[in-house]
């Protein structure tokens, strides 16, 4: 008289920190997902940046206008260098 007759059964505590965990898990891959497509899409119009300064440096003639491209081409480096620290972190 004293038993419980049911088939249900709570799930253990290990089951309900695996499930939390599978859970935090997901939630990780898919931020980790997303930060790297963000990056992706912030590396192509560097790249594009860097491409035209490049060449409106070699086809200028002006020694001015050549420093500030270099100087362009210096900071999307930069730019390019946080971005890959950001996914290795």
């Amino acid at each position: 008289m004293n038993k419980v007759l049911s088939s249900f059964s709570a799930p253990s505590q290990v089951d309900s920190l695996a499930q939390g965990e599978l859970r935090r898990s997901r939630r990780d891959e898919s931020y980790a997902a997303k930060i790297s497509e963000l990056i992706h899409d912030l590396r192509q119009p560097l790249d594009v940046i860097e491409s035209l300064a490049f060449y409106l440096e070699i086809t200028s003639s002006d020694q001015y206008v050549r420093e500030r491209l270099q100087k362009i081409q210096a900071m999307v480096v930069q730019a390019n260098q946080i971005l890959q620290h950001s996914i290795a972190v």
